[in-house]
C-alpha cells in the first residue's frame, strides 16, 4: 500500500512539475512572439505614426499652386484588404486623383496585424491617404493603436477653398465635447465655399418607397444629429444618383 501511495504521489507531483514547466514554455513563447512583432515594427514600419498629418501637410503643399483638385472617397476596405489592392489600387493610382480619404473601418479589427497590413496598402498608393475612424478600428483595444498610427479621432484641415470636417461615430470621444468642437469648426469654415462632413456612420438613410429618414443603430442621439444637419440640409444617400449631382451642404 505504502508502495502504491508513493506511486500516486510522484505521478502528482510530475503532473505538477510538467503544467509548471508547460506554462512556463507558454510564457516563454508569448514573450519571444511579443519581443519578435515589436523589432518588426520598429524596423520595417518605423514611419508608422501621425499618418494624417503628414499626409495632410502633403495634400495641402501639393494644391497650393494650384486652382482645383480632386479626391476619392473609400469605405470598408475590411473585408478584403487584397481586393483593395487588386482591383481598387489600380483605378485609384490610374485616377487623377490628388489625395484619398478613407471613411473608416478599413481593418477588421484594431490588432497591429491588421494595422500594419493596412499600412503596407497605403504604402502602394501614388497620392496620401486621409482616414477616418471607424469601429472596426477601435476593436480588440486599436483606439491606441490608431491613435498612435493616425492621430487623433475627429480632426479638420481645409485645402484651397475647401474644408474637411471628421468625426468620430465610434462612440469614443464624448458626444457634448465633440458638439461644442464642431461648432468651433463650423465658424472656422463659415468662409470657405465647400464644406466636406466625414463620418463612418451615416446618421440617416432613406428607404426606397419610404419618405421617413430612418435611424440606423447610432451612437450619436437624435438631438446632434439634427444640429449636424438641420432642416434644408442635403444629405443624399451615397449610391443614389442625387448624391452624385446634387453637393451636401451644412
Amino acid at each position: 500500500m505504502g508502495g502504491m501511495t508513493g506511486g500516486r504521489r510522484l505521478r502528482g507531483l510530475g503532473r505538477r512539475v510538467f503544467s509548471r514547466r508547460g506554462l512556463i514554455g507558454i510564457n516563454l513563447a508569448l514573450i519571444v512572439i511579443f519581443s519578435l512583432l515589436k523589432i518588426y515594427v520598429a524596423v520595417y514600419e518605423t514611419g508608422f505614426h501621425d499618418l494624417n498629418i503628414r499626409n495632410i501637410k502633403v495634400i495641402q503643399e501639393k494644391v497650393a499652386a494650384r486652382k482645383n483638385f480632386s479626391f476619392a472617397v473609400v469605405g470598408n476596405v475590411r473585408n478584403s484588404i487584397d481586393i483593395f489592392d487588386r482591383r481598387l489600387l489600380p483605378l485609384i493610382n490610374g485616377g487623377a486623383y490628388d489625395f484619398v480619404i478613407f471613411a473608416g473601418n478599413s481593418v477588421m479589427d484594431g490588432a497591429h496585424d491588421k494595422f500594419g497590413a493596412l499600412y503596407r496598402t497605403l504604402g502602394k498608393l501614388r497620392v496620401p491617404g486621409i482616414l477616418a475612424v471607424g469601429d472596426d478600428e477601435m476593436e480588440d483595444f486599436g483606439a491606441k493603436k490608431f491613435y498612435h498610427y493616425f492621430g487623433p479621432y475627429f480632426f479638420s484641415f481645409a485645402v484651397d477653398d475647401s474644408y474637411f470636417i471628421f468625426l468620430d461615430t465610434t462612440g469614443q470621444t464624448s458626444e457634448e465635447w465633440q458638439r461644442a468642437w464642431v461648432s468651433r469648426q463650423l465658424q472656422a469654415a463659415a468662409g470657405y465655399r465647400y464644406k466636406f462632413v466625414v463620418m463612418n456612420r451615416s446618421p440617416a438613410f432613406h428607404r426606397p418607397g419610404r419618405k421617413k429618414l430612418l435611424f440606423r443603430r447610432y451612437r450619436m442621439s437624435r438631438a446632434y444629429v439634427d444640429f449636424l444637419f438641420p432642416p434644408g440640409c442635403l444629405f443624399p444617400r451615397p449610391g443614389h444618383r442625387r448624391f452624385f449631382q446634387q453637393p451636401a451642404l451644412l
